[in-house]
C-alpha cells in the first residue's frame, strides 16, 4: 500500500512544446475554456453543430489566409508566419475535437478528422520552417493530402450543414 505524505507535493515535469527553430512566431495567448472536464452527456445535434463550427473556424480562417498570402506573392518570411498560425490553429482544433463529447453518430468521422489533422501537422511545421516559396508550396500540398475533407463532409452532412465553402472563411 502506498502512503501519501501531505507535506510533499509532486508536480508533473514541465513539457516543452515542439516548435520549429525558425521562424520565431509570437502567437496570441490562448485562454483555456472555463470547463475543466467534458460532460458525460453527449452534445445534442444542435449543440454539436454549433460546437463543430466553433472548433473548425479558426483553422479554416488561417488556412484561407495562407492560401491568399501564397497566391498574392507574399515573401517567404510572411508565409512562414502564416503557416505557423495554421499549424497552431490545427493543433488547437485537434485538442478541441478530441475533448468534446460528440453524439454517437459523429464519433467515427470525428476520429477520422483528428487522424487526418494529426497527419497534416508535420507538413504545417515544415511549411513554417521552409526556406523558399517552393518548399512552402510543397509542404502545403503535402498537408493538403490530409485535409480531412471526407470525414468533414460526413460530419457536416450528419449535422445538417451545407458543404464547406472557403468563401465563408476568407
Amino acid at each position: 500500500m502506498e502512503t501519501t505524505d501531505p507535506n510533499v507535493t509532486s508536480e508533473p515535469p514541465a513539457s516543452t512544446p515542439s516548435v520549429p527553430a525558425t521562424p520565431t512566431v509570437s502567437a496570441p495567448e490562448v485562454t483555456p475554456s472555463p470547463t475543466a472536464k467534458p460532460s458525460a452527456t453527449p452534445l445534442s445535434k444542435e449543440q454539436a453543430r454549433e460546437r463543430y463550427l466553433q472548433i473548425v473556424e479558426p483553422y479554416n480562417r488561417s488556412l484561407e489566409r495562407l492560401e491568399k498570402a501564397f497566391n498574392t506573392g507574399k515573401p517567404v518570411s510572411e508565409l512562414q508566419l502564416v503557416a505557423a498560425r495554421v499549424e497552431e490553429s490545427n493543433a488547437t482544433q485537434i485538442r478541441a475535437l478530441r475533448t468534446t463529447r460528440w453524439p454517437a453518430n459523429l464519433r467515427a468521422p470525428i476520429g477520422d478528422l483528428i487522424a487526418e489533422s494529426n497527419a497534416a501537422q508535420r507538413y504545417w511545421r515544415r511549411a513554417a520552417a521552409a526556406g523558399t516559396r517552393q518548399e512552402v508550396g510543397e509542404a502545403v500540398v503535402a498537408a493538403g493530402r490530409h485535409d480531412g475533407s471526407e470525414p468533414a463532409g460526413t460530419i457536416r452532412k450528419r449535422l445538417g450543414l451545407g458543404s464547406y465553402d472557403e468563401n465563408d472563411y476568407s
